[in-house]
This record gives structure tokens, C-alpha cells and sequence, in this order.
């Protein structure tokens, strides 16, 4: 991903997870993952932390249980 896009996405968050609000060990999440033929769009992209980034792995938000339940 090139950088300018990276941080263009921080920017945009606020350099904070999208998830849990940590300024730490930012990462940029693809909301539709590019396992999934996701792409490199500003709209499918966020800040999550590397542990929220992991959790979430290859899911997308609906297949998040602790979302699904937060709703």
C-alpha cells in the first residue's frame, strides 16, 4: 500500500482504532479484505491497533461476534 494512502487513512481516523480508540501500533484494516477481493479504496480502509487488526483477521464486521452483539 503506498504510503500517502496510509497516511491519508490515519489522518482520516484521527490516529486512532477505528475499534478501541488506542493510538498504538496503528494498522490499516481493509473493512472488505483483500482475501475477499477487497482493494486499496479510501472507503474500505481504517485505522485498527495490531491486536484489533489480528482479531479481526480475514472477517468482515458482520462475522464479528463482539460487533453483532454491540449493535
Amino acid at each position: 500500500m503506498p504510503p500517502i494512502i496510509r497516511a491519508q487513512v490515519f489522518e482520516r481516523d484521527g490516529h486512532r482504532c477505528q475499534w478501541c480508540g488506542s493510538a498504538e501500533s496503528l494498522t490499516i484494516d481493509h473493512i472488505f479484505p483483500r482475501s475477499r477481493g477487497g482493494s486499496n479504496d479510501m472507503e474500505i480502509l481504517r485505522s485498527l491497533c495490531l491486536s484489533c487488526n489480528a482479531r479481526k483477521g480475514d472477517r468482515m464486521d458482520e462475522e464479528m461476534p463482539f460487533l453483532v452483539e454491540a449493535s
